[in-house]
This record gives structure tokens, sequence and C-alpha cells, in this order.
């Protein structure tokens, strides 16, 4: 299989990692990588032995995979798509709803040939609270709250909505078996940025609510990445920054909180990004559906896109 990768920025250098292990272990045949930036371009070629190329419009590959700033994916992805060529777009699939809608449809089988970068659906955090959710360890779902917070240089593309709260509106969804919330309301700011760089934001179900915090303006000692679920049960709780841990503990709320222990569970070491690009290679290889296809991306951009516009 022949990969393009287009895009080594900040994040796409960890994509290009990924790739290039894959194409070193036999996993992939060849790996193209493209960068506007000649010197960045030459610089992380050599190092990991790929193939620079200065012009990716009429290459001859079996995938491609976009990992640029959210206003250039419409441009740059509608033409592999076109031609039928499996690709994965980083979250947002495109900072525009009917780009994205586009897209979908210009894909003969959009589900087989799109996958977009949401990565939390591949935490293993994230995949056993799902496990003990459906297995109702915490009985009934009623609160999700999610926080990410740390003291970084907002963007100037995108605010901590479409960079950060996507993940877990895109998490609230997916924890409430796919169901699309009654109600998405925000309160967010920019404090010292050119877009939102702090925002609190409620998502209502039918049966539950999912609170987020998002921020690039906490104490710069500070980082925070975690997420505690509330059952009628129970509850569970992990941190994003660490994949390898969760805990869940069994106190029942009623007129009164027994607590019945609290039990760790100690999860299989591995990297959500090497997790979701394996699935994206898989997959191709087959020509199977993604687990986040355009559909699923859509339904997150729609609901953060909401989010912005439902400003308290």
């Amino acid at each position: 299989m022949k990969v393009c990768q287009i895009g080594l920025g900040h994040w796409g250098k960890n994509h290009a990692r990924i790739l290039a292990d894959f194409k070193k272990e036999g996993i992939i045949d060849e790996l193209y990588l493209y960068d506007v930036n000649s010197e960045l371009l030459e610089k992380t070629s050599k190092y990991l032995n790929c193939v620079a190329v200065k012009d990716f419009s009429n290459l001859d590959v079996d995938a491609v995979d976009i990992v640029v700033p959210a206003n250039l994916h419409y441009k740059i992805a509608k033409p592999f798509v076109e031609r039928g060529i499996n690709t994965f777009i980083e979250k947002p699939i495109t900072d525009d709803i009917n780009d994205a809608i586009e897209l979908e449809k210009i894909s003969l089988r959009p589900e087989e040939k799109i996958m977009v970068g949401h990565i939390f659906r591949f935490h293993e955090g994230v995949i056993k609270a799902k496990e003990f959710i459906n297995n109702s360890m915490i009985g009934q779902l009623k609160k999700i709250e999610i926080i990410r917070s740390t003291f970084a240089k907002p963007r100037a593309d995108n605010g901590v909505i479409l960079s950060l709260a996507i993940h877990d509106l895109d998490l609230f969804k997916y924890f409430n078996n796919e169901e699309y919330p009654i109600s998405i309301k925000s309160l967010h700011s920019k404090t010292i940025g050119p877009t939102e760089d702090i925002a609190f934001i409620q998502a209502k179900f039918k049966n539950s609510v999912g609170y987020a915090l998002e921020s690039w303006m906490t104490n710069q000692n500070i980082k925070t990445r975690s997420c505690s679920i509330q059952g009628t049960e129970g509850f569970i709780q992990f941190d994003f920054s660490n994949p390898q841990q969760i805990t869940i503990n069994n106190k029942y709320i009623g007129e009164t909180v027994v607590n019945d222990g609290e039990f760790n569970h100690l999860l299989p070491f591995s990297e959500p990004l090497k997790n979701e690009l394996i699935h994206f290679i898989s997959q191709t290889e087959i020509s199977k559906p993604y687990k986040v296809g355009p559909k699923i991306s859509i339904d997150a951009l729609k609901m953060s896109l909401m989010a912005l516009e439902n400003d308290l």
C-alpha cells in the first residue's frame, strides 16, 4: 500500500512518525511526504527515510493522510475523494458544514472511503468506559464532565470549541449510544486571542447531560485532561493523558450515598494515534467501513458550530 501524508506541522509530525514506523514494519509499502515548508519537508523525509514530493496532485497512491489547518481540508481532500482514494482527514472534517456534506456526497462509498481523526474514540480509557456503561456497571448514565485546560497560545484558525470541544461533544454522543443532543448551550469568550480561548458547554440528552470546560487560559503550571462519568449506581473516572488506567467507584445515589469500593483497572498501553492510524490502514486494505466516517464527523461539526452559535 502506498500512502501520502500532507502536512508536517505540530500534529502532522506525529502522524509521519507512526506511518514511517508502519513502513519499517512492512505494514505499508511506501510513504510520501508533503509540506509547504520545503526545509521542514526535506529534513523530515531524510530523518524518516521517506520520499519527499513537491506536488501531490497526481500521485499514484492508495491512501492519503491530511493533517493541515481546517480551512484547507475541503480544498485538499476533494480531489482525492473524487478519485476514490481512501482519505484520512484530521478533525474537524472541514470548518464549513456545507463543504463537509459535499465531501460525503461526492464519495460513492463515504463510510469506506473517508475517515476523520476523532482520536479519542481510539483511547483505551474511552473504550473501557463505554464498555462499563453498556454493561450497566454504573446504572443509567446521568452526567458526563470533561475538562481540557492548559496555558497555551490561542490559535488563529480555530478556537477551543473546534480544537478541543469537538472531541468532547463527540464523546458525549458516543457515551449516549450515538443519540444526538436535544440542546447545546455554551458560554465562551476571547481573552487575548483572535478566537475563543475559553468555553463552558452544556449538552442535554434525553436522560443525561454533558458538561465540558475548554481553556487555553489556565495557570501555566496546571494541565488537566479529565473525564468523570456519573450513573445512578456509581461513577467512572479517567485521565486522557493516561490511557493505562481507569477507575470505577460504586457510589449509589439515593437518599444516602454509600461507598461500596473503588476499583482501579489497569489497561494495556497503546498510543491512541497509532490505534487510529492502524485502523485506517487495516480497514482500507479490506475495503470495510471506518469506525469514524463522515456521518459521525459531520454530527461532531454540527454540534460544535451549535455551541459557537448558542453563546449565553
